[in-house]
């Protein structure tokens, strides 16, 4: 539960700049493709430091390491709702990135290390609920006429909760890494079966991303939705998905090979279908089949297999990589999207993110199943 609260704070963070982006641009007077670029800013350092700051967790106390990125990630939202450029705020987002980025690795390795089979995925499930919740909560606020006019406000309120939540980690969160069962690798445990997950993991992510940081300013300049319509329209996906992940892991057990595959295309759809419907009460079906098999309700199939190829050792620096691989589709959607959105063709992107799907399910394919806990890589190479 603990891991849910902060996917639920790191993702509302996030969200909240994506109905914000409009007003943001206006304050700074810079365009589409440099509101990408902030977009990809927080997402670069988040990136480049997520294999570092996996084999990182395998050794230090995960209470020192969540807690000091809370404070580190919601100091640097706060400040920028003060600063007075562009570049101050990109850079800051920048430094929000670096801090954040020990979060995944040490917050799923604990959740590894604590649970087994189906109690595993189930936790994983509930904990990446978080980050449905928080997109929701994310988009709901910023989404509002008033909150676009008072955004500067909006980032600090949401820095200073953020860092709040450190004092949560520090109590909760276990003091040392259980090096005594489970002796730490001081190397990435690199499988055939690693890299192909990082193929699916890029293929879901990017489409995820570029809804995060976009959908709402295409509602907004395409649709022309404000206000409640703008605020539930962009929640839908996350808010369904929330509670999917979990009944999808509920449902699939041992299946979740074969749900991946059919996920992946399933939400490959949904994305096509989006700059296809012009009514705007009839984009809610896409949306919700996004939301009950897009990137949220995938992720804890796609970590019950990695975890199930990893070693105990190897967690952190495993599932660091496999976020790494993810995470730089987060770094390329926003801008990439910006720039067809500077030439007036962001409806390109929703088809892009359709294919990079098509590739994720094609990667999907070479994947072998595994039922074993924490397997060794030598048997599953």
């Amino acid at each position: 539960m603990l891991g849910a609260v902060g996917w639920m704070l790191v993702y509302a963070d996030r969200a909240v700049f994506g109905p914000l982006l409009i007003a943001i641009g206006h304050h700074f007077a810079v365009g589409p493709a440099e509101l990408g670029l902030l977009g990809s800013a927080f997402f670069l350092a988040y990136t480049v430091l997520q294999v570092p700051a996996g084999m990182i967790a395998d050794h230090l106390s995960p209470r020192a390491l969540l807690a000091g990125s809370f404070v580190g990630f919601g100091a640097a939202i706060a400040l920028g709702g003060v600063v007075g450029s562009f570049i101050g705020l990109t850079l800051l987002l920048l430094l929000a990135g670096a801090a954040q980025a020990i979060y995944f690795p040490a917050q799923y390795a604990v959740t590894a290390r604590g649970a087994h089979g189906q109690a595993r995925d189930l936790t994983t499930a509930i904990t990446n609920g978080g980050m449905g919740v928080g997109v929701a909560i994310g988009f709901g606020v910023a989404a509002w006429p008033q909150a676009g006019a008072h955004w500067q406000a909006l980032l600090v309120v949401a820095g200073l909760l953020t860092m709040m939540a450190s004092i949560l980690f520090w109590r909760a969160a276990p003091a040392r890494v259980p090096t005594a069962a489970h002796p730490t690798s001081r190397r990435i445990p690199w499988s055939r079966d690693l890299w192909l997950l990082c193929l699916v993991n890029f293929g879901s992510l990017f489409g995820f991303f570029f809804m995060l940081t976009w959908l709402p300013y295409y509602l907004q300049t395409v649709s022309h939705l404000q206000g409640g319509a703008l605020a539930l329209t962009s929640a839908l996906s996350p808010l369904i998905a929330a509670p999917a992940g979990v009944l999808w892991v509920k449902l699939v057990k041992d299946s979740r090979l074969l749900a991946i595959r059919l996920f992946l295309p399933l939400a490959g759809l949904s994305l096509l279908a989006v700059p296809l419907i012009g009514a705007p009460g009839l984009l809610l079906v896409p949306l919700i089949v996004y939301g009950l098999v897009g990137k949220l309700s995938t992720d804890p199939l796609i970590l019950g297999e990695a975890t199930r190829r990893l070693p105990v050792a190897g967690l952190g620096a495993g599932l660091g990589v496999l976020n790494f691989s993810g995470m730089l589709a987060s770094v390329v959607a926003p801008v990439v999207a910006g720039i067809m959105a500077q030439g007036g063709h962001l409806a390109w992107a929703f088809d892009l993110a359709a294919v990079l799907l098509a590739f994720g399910l094609v990667a999907s394919l070479g994947l072998r199943s595994v039922n074993g806990q924490g397997a060794d890589l030598a048997k599953v190479n």
